[in-house]
């Protein structure tokens, strides 16, 4: 385990740091060329990379996209994929919470490699809390809910909203067959999916509230009733995980 989160620690570092000298090289010459009063370059032109290799400008711009393309799969990697318990839970998060530091890199360095909503984009990252479970969900549920944190962290707040109902429809269509090893019907909608589960005691009453707010908010996304906020997708959000949490304890 210590060496899985080490090297994806190392991997994120890299491409950090990839990123980082891309651009310094690039606002180099842009800088240079400046100074001469000449408004642009040939993308075909040869510069020397940091490793001592000659690529045209063309190829290093593509080289800092694919890096920046990497980094954010990893960076979000971390708050949607679960830490399933493993006995050694505070060193996980230790590490975890080591990467996510990095993100101030994200602000120092990379600001002019996003559009002027980067700032908001950051907070909203760095709010998120990581995803502890027992047992882990099965992909489709994981693949919903990173969908909705990546919503969230754009601001499309309308489709996070409408993500985390669809998580929780899935996450409960799962628990359900497991409990009573058949498949619910799938004509049936969230709404008598839920008073399904709680009468079969897939999520208990105390829990129930969370998951009826969670539909709440998404039904309103979805059917366009009003706009959805910012704190009511992350309260979405964040519920949908406290309930992926019990639900996979």
């Amino acid at each position: 385990m210590k060496d899985i989160n080490h090297t994806e620690s190392d991997d994120i570092e890299q491409l950090i740091l990839r990123i980082v000298n891309i651009s310094l090289i690039i606002e180099s010459i842009e800088k240079e060329l400046k100074k001469q009063g000449v408004p642009a370059y040939d993308l075909n032109e040869l510069v020397t990379d940091v490793d001592g290799t000659e690529k045209s400008m063309g190829d290093l711009h593509k080289d800092r996209l694919r890096a920046q393309l990497d980094l954010k799969e990893k960076l979000l990697k971390h708050k949607t994929v679960p830490y399933v318990y493993c006995g050694d839970r505070n060193f996980i998060a230790k590490v975890a919470a080591a990467i996510l530091d990095n993100t101030d890199l994200l602000e120092e360095h990379l600001r002019t490699e996003f559009d002027d909503r980067i700032d908001d984009m950051v907070k909203r990252y760095r709010e998120l809390s990581l995803f502890f479970v027992k047992g882990k969900p099965r992909q489709l549920v994981i693949n919903r809910l990173r969908e909705a944190t990546e919503c969230y962290v754009y601001g499309l707040f309308q489709g996070c909203a409408i993500l985390c109902r669809s998580t929780l429809e899935t996450a409960l269509r799962e628990k359900y067959e497991q409990k009573l090893g058949c498949r619910p019907d799938d004509r049936k909608t969230l709404g008598p999916l839920l008073d399904d589960a709680i009468k079969c005691g897939i999520i208990s009453e105390i829990n129930s509230d969370l998951a009826y707010k969670i539909k709440s908010i998404g039904d309103e996304a979805a059917h366009d009733l009003r706009r959805c906020s910012s704190s009511e997708a992350f309260e979405s959000l964040d519920k949908t995980k406290l309930l992926l949490n019990i639900l996979y304890q």
